[in-house]
């Protein structure tokens, strides 16, 4: 779609809903509305990212369902089409937590939680129709089960977002972070680092997040299922370091389906 098409269909959607649209570059820098905007956004970057990987490849289709989530309504982000077998592969698009880069310890945390926290009379439909216990389900009610999406698709530079002096929030990493990052990636300058990062995006099976048959404990207080816990960590971490590395390049996510 050209640059005049698209200028016209804000100004309708503007006229629409009622919209000032010479105000809108402010009111989409509002503080409040920028992280949503981000991380709905990243579900169609990571839509084009998929397409272009494939290329004109037909074995697979990317579809990006409309849905209005709701508790009894799956939410799914990003559908991988088979065409071949009819298999279909759920990926959850979620960033990185902002500022959570941990020099020290060389990781960050990927934000992976409900928008939704679950009510009582929903904690008691979930567990009726997981087949599993009330407590169970209660310890975890801001939490999604791992069987939900089989996959989780991330991208790290939100861990470097920050409220600058001037009330903006952007990506502005400190000193020894771009230090840090250029010697990661082997760049030379902050807008390598920034480009590299836009463009960048990791994958992980969803299975591989949880403690059950991982060697994990489940940190929920109140979870009765410590060592064989099934629901995915609100921020499990992204590990910088290479020797631990269980997140892979989006790039490689097609070998990866079974």
């Amino acid at each position: 779609m050209d640059e005049d098409k698209i200028i016209k269909k804000i100004i309708e959607y503007c006229n629409e809903h009622g919209l000032d649209f010479n105000t809108l570059p402010l009111l989409i820098n509002e503080p409040k509305l920028v992280p949503m905007m981000r991380g709905i956004g990243f579900e169609y970057v990571i839509q084009n990212k998929l397409n272009e990987i494939l290329s004109y490849n037909s074995k697979y289709e990317i579809i990006k369902p409309n849905i209005n989530a709701q508790h009894t309504l799956p939410d799914i982000d990003i559908l991988i089409k088979d065409n071949d077998n009819g298999k279909s592969y759920k990926l959850e698009c979620k960033l990185a937590k902002n500022n959570s880069f941990n020099l020290k310890k060389e990781n960050c945390k990927i934000k992976v939680m409900r928008s939704r926290t679950l009510g009582d009379k929903m904690i008691e439909e979930t567990a009726k129709k997981e087949k599993l216990s009330i407590d169970y389900i209660s310890a975890h009610k801001d939490s999604y089960l791992f069987n939900k999406f089989d996959f989780v698709v991330t991208n790290l530079r939100n861990a470097f977002y920050r409220t600058t002096e001037d009330g903006k929030y952007k990506f502005n990493p400190s000193i020894e972070e771009v230090d840090y990052l250029k010697d990661y990636f082997k760049l030379k300058s902050f807008d390598e680092i920034n480009k590299k990062l836009l463009k960048t995006h990791f994958f992980i099976n969803s299975k591989d997040l949880i403690a059950k048959d991982n060697d994990l404990i489940c940190g929920r207080k109140n979870c009765p299922k410590k060592n064989e816990c099934e629901f995915v960590p609100n921020y499990p971490l992204f590990s910088f370091n290479k020797n631990e590395a269980k997140w892979k390049d989006l790039n490689l996510i097609f070998e990866n389906l079974e």
